[in-house]
């Protein structure tokens, strides 16, 4: 119960302290959504595929939270032989995970799928239907 409880304080100091580094940021970001595809730096130095919520949050992440994210369209495609058209057909798609079960997950364009896999090192395929 005392375990419960101290998560619990955690948890909710952590969520308070990133509404406060919110409130104080002096960008704002409007209310609304445009996924983004992109990396989050890892403490040991890896990089782990994440989707912001927009570009502005990106920018507000890394100004004024700390964080460390590049949009991976723009970090990934220079060193890449494979060049897609920028054009969005979204696509179904899925991750394997570590544990090996998949996480579902949207791609830009089939292009950017196979760019990923091939360049990128990911373990991503189509929606099966």
């Amino acid at each position: 119960m005392k375990l419960t409880f101290l998560i619990l304080v955690i948890f909710g100091v952590l969520v308070l302290a990133w509404e406060a580094d919110s409130a104080e940021c002096p960008i704002k970001c409007p209310n609304e959504t445009k996924w983004q595809c992109g990396r989050e730096r890892q403490p040991d130095g890896s990089w782990k595929y994440v989707t912001f919520k927009s570009l502005c949050y990106l920018i507000m992440t890394n100004t004024c939270l700390g964080g460390v994210l590049v949009l991976a369209w723009e970090a990934d495609s220079a060193e890449c032989p494979i060049k897609c058209p920028n054009e969005t057909k979204w696509q179904c798609g899925r991750e394997r995970q570590p544990d090996g079960s998949w996480k579902y997950a949207t791609f830009r364009s089939l292009c950017y799928l196979i760019m990923t896999n091939t360049c990128l090192g990911g373990n991503y395929e189509l929606c099966r239907n």
